[in-house]
């Protein structure tokens, strides 16, 4: 058996998992397929995600939020927001312990960048003022509630937190070379055109570029 890939997973495909979105029947079929592949991957041994502090971070705060928003409405009290605390909370928690599992397996490897902070920013300005600009693509279909609309102009690009992941999944590490990068968010794609991006393969459910 030939050694294990080491890849780096988007907060959005670690969203996408413990959201459970494969029982969200609005949710494209190719995301849930693309989302259930991967975790295959991990679990049967032949990728190793990397988990970086700003992966954690990120999906601590959107967990919360997105789980919450999923909470049918039943009035709003002190009590219910502390409800709404606690299961908020307990779900953050299971997915954290979740991971922690993942690398106490070593299916999983949790690091911290020794890219200083200001490093980072500046990368991330750097690639973003002179090097992404995105796709500009016509869109008739509301993005929120996948409903028609007039068709107007979009802009589809990396925002600075999925340039800063993919600077991230770049930084040499300790006997660790990431050979892919792993998204639900087909922004990702454009990073295929950079150089600094050559060796690394960009893996989304949607199309290539």
């Amino acid at each position: 058996m030939s050694d294990p890939l080491f890849v780096y997973w988007d907060t959005s495909v670690w969203l996408s998992y413990f959201l459970d979105d494969k029982n969200n029947s609005k949710q494209d079929p190719r995301r849930i397929a693309f989302i259930e592949q991967n975790m295959d991957a991990v679990e049967n041994g032949l990728e190793i995600v990397l988990i970086s502090d700003l992966i954690l971070l990120e999906l601590i705060g959107v967990l919360r939020e997105r789980i919450i928003q999923k909470q049918k409405y039943g009035g709003f009290t002190k009590e219910k927001e502390e409800e709404l605390r606690k299961i908020a909370n307990e779900e953050v928690t299971k997915s954290l312990i979740f991971i922690r599992n993942l690398a106490n397996a070593e299916k999983a490897i949790k690091f911290s960048s020794k890219m200083p902070v200001s490093d980072l920013y500046r990368e991330t300005n750097n690639l973003l003022s002179y090097s992404i600009f995105g796709e500009i693509k016509p869109r008739d279909i509301c993005k929120k509630c996948r409903r028609s609309i007039p068709t107007e102009y979009n802009l589809k690009y990396p925002g600075h937190y999925d340039i800063q992941h993919a600077l991230l999944a770049l930084e040499r590490k300790e006997n660790v070379t990431v050979k892919k990068i792993i998204s639900t968010d087909e922004a990702f794609l454009q990073f295929q055109r950079l150089k600094e991006f050559k060796d690394i393969e960009i893996s989304t459910p949607y199309r290539r570029i």
